[in-house]
């Protein structure tokens, strides 16, 4: 009995030891106090290396003014997110604050500014090979040679909602925001605006696979608010309008439009909705000019086996509607014949035809005898009217 007692506690110990080592850790939390920039540096150190997910929670409307950037590694893929509450994280200018390195990282309602990629790409943010989720908060006044607020190198992803990137300045391309040519980004809901390129996409430059979804690109400067020159964009409700230069130059690249688009000088190529026709008039209009005939359509008289009379001005039909007035040319109500001084019905199809002073209209193709030897001009010429 003795023997089996031992057995089965061999196999429980087994069994527990097993246990422990599977289970997934549980997420290590750090709260950092205001300003304490030497815990905010220890606490991203321990993450990229305690084999679990980790949380860093900065305090409310703090500033961090950082001596070194923020390096997040991957850590066996686990992941860390780092609760900004309004805080800010500043380089001062004379460093990046945030490189996502390999690792996948969820950023809450934080500012990062002031940074400074010294040369390097992403000025505010870099994310290599890695994954940024950011929501809320902005990126802004930082500086780089491609990238100035944000840059997504090698097979790196950011996925941005809700946050504002302005003022940053990039000494090559993507003033704002610049993707690699493997890199993939989504964009919601973003503001981007006042963002300085030294070439192009003042605004956003990308040359991967870019969704584009509510985003306003407006008030960059450099050669384009808006450069595709590989890669795929797909585009959902994005304004880019008051850029300098034009708003878009895109080559090589495959665009989505997926609707709801607009720029303000056509260069971005988007789709545009069938202009509303304008509304037939319900009443009479006078024309100021004399109407000249529509070349692609004729005029045609339909007289019921009397010759017209006209009497000192013409009445014209126009719009599937002849009207008669004593003087000045009118547009006609719908489709009620008038009779004129002669018991004389006009019938025009779609186009005004333009007569001087005493002349009767035209036919189609055909001349109409007057009663007093004149002839009446076919297809849109306006003649003399009768003599006797």
């Amino acid at each position: 009995m003795s023997r089996y007692r031992r057995a089965v506690g061999t196999i429980l110990l087994v069994a527990g030891l097993a246990w422990f080592a599977l289970k997934p850790a549980s997420a290590q939390n750090f709260d950092i106090s205001c300003g304490n920039v030497t815990a905010l540096q220890n606490a991203v150190t321990t993450a990229n290396s305690n084999a679990q997910a980790d949380i860093i929670n900065l305090a409310s409307g703090c500033t961090y003014p950082l001596t070194m950037s923020l390096v997040i590694t991957a850590d066996g893929g686990n992941p860390v997110t780092v609760n900004g509450s309004g805080a800010i994280l500043t380089g001062s200018g004379t460093l990046r604050p945030l490189y996502v390195d390999g690792g996948t990282v969820t950023v809450n309602n934080l500012n990062v500014s002031g940074g400074n990629a010294n040369g390097g790409f992403g000025g505010g943010i870099l994310v290599n090979n890695g994954t940024l989720t950011m929501t809320g908060g902005s990126v802004t006044g930082s500086t780089s040679a491609n990238g100035g607020g944000i840059r997504a190198s090698g097979t790196g992803t950011i996925i941005l909602s809700s946050i504002t990137v302005s003022g940053n300045t990039s000494t090559g391309n993507g003033g704002g925001v610049s993707l690699d040519t493997t890199a993939q980004g989504t964009l919601s809901s973003l503001l981007v605006t006042g963002n300085t390129a030294g070439s192009n996409g003042g605004g956003i430059a990308s040359g991967g696979y870019l969704i584009l979804n509510g985003v306003t690109i407006t008030s960059n400067n450099g050669n384009n608010g808006f450069r595709a020159g590989t890669g795929t964009v797909e585009y959902s409700n994005t304004t880019i309008t008051g850029n300098a230069g034009p708003e878009c130059f895109i080559t090589g690249s495959t665009k989505i439009d997926n609707g709801g688009n607009v720029d303000d000088d056509g260069s971005c190529g988007f789709s545009v909705a069938t202009a509303t026709p304008s509304p037939t008039p319900t009443t009479a209009e006078t024309q100021t000019e004399t109407p000249t005939a529509t070349p692609t359509e004729t005029a045609t008289d339909s007289v019921t086996n009397t010759p017209t009379a006209t009497p000192t001005d013409t009445t014209e039909a126009a719009t599937n509607t002849p009207t008669a007035t004593p003087t000045d040319t009118t547009e006609a109500a719908t489709n009620t014949p008038t009779a004129t001084p002669t018991d004389t019905t006009e019938a025009a199809t779609n186009t005004p035809t333009a007569t001087p002073t005493d002349t009767t209209e035209a036919a189609t193709n055909t001349p109409t005898a007057t009663p007093t030897d004149t002839t009446e001009a076919a297809t849109n010429t306006p003649t003399a009217t009768p003599t006797g």
